[in-house]
């Protein structure tokens, strides 16, 4: 990440071995059964830690041109989720489980209508 973006020109860019860190320790909170699931896990924390702090297309591009290549060559699959997600709505506990796509759209309309009831509308629309 220190090589692909300068930290000059967006000082929200400093990467330090701290991020690794945090990275690892997000990992023990997923049930991870194989390699695919890890490198599934691994992308999302890396987008949440790195992605999410990039300012314009190109940058988030050329984030996502690295770490495409980073994971081909280093695990299996992609990291981007085919058919499933990772929830800690399942178990209600820190722990992420992995169940089918169509499961936690039905989860998270259940809450949705559940935070509704006692709050608020959303007006909210959830596709698969």
């Amino acid at each position: 990440m220190k090589e692909n973006f300068n930290s000059t020109s967006h000082h929200h860019y400093h990467f330090t071995p701290k991020n690794i860190n945090s990275i690892l320790e997000n990992l023990l909170c997923y049930e991870i059964d194989n390699e695919e699931d890890l490198s599934i896990c691994l992308a999302e924390e890396c987008k949440v830690l790195f992605r999410n702090r990039f300012v314009g297309a190109d940058e988030i591009s050329k984030y996502d041109n690295t770490i495409r290549k980073l994971f081909s060559k280093y695990l299996k699959g992609s990291g981007t989720p085919k058919d499933f997600e990772f929830s800690s709505l399942v178990k209600k506990t820190e722990e992420f489980s992995k169940l089918p796509r169509e499961d936690y759209i039905q989860i998270l309309q259940k809450s949705i209508v559940n935070y509704e009831r006692e709050n608020i509308e959303l007006n909210l629309c959830l596709t698969a």
